[in-house]
């Protein structure tokens, strides 16, 4: 989504990172769809983090709540 640029993660750890016009709605709606995501760096910069007990399922799920997102716009 030319929205959302992405770090390659090294680790179990992306940042993404949210143009600035649309970040506080688009944390608003994973938020309204049960995707807690960490904003400690700024409302630009999202921190999401994967761990053995995230299934493909729930991965798949979660961007399948962020394409309904932009869909929508």
């Amino acid at each position: 989504y030319p929205a959302l640029t992405l770090s390659m993660p090294d680790t179990n750890i992306i940042f993404v990172n949210v143009a600035e016009h649309i970040a506080p709605a688009f944390s608003a709606h994973l938020a309204e769809h049960g995707i807690g995501i960490t904003s400690a760096y700024g409302a630009t910069q999202q921190r999401w983090v994967t761990h053995l007990d995230i299934s493909r399922q729930a991965v798949e799920e979660t961007l399948s709540v962020v394409e309904r997102f932009f869909a929508q716009r």
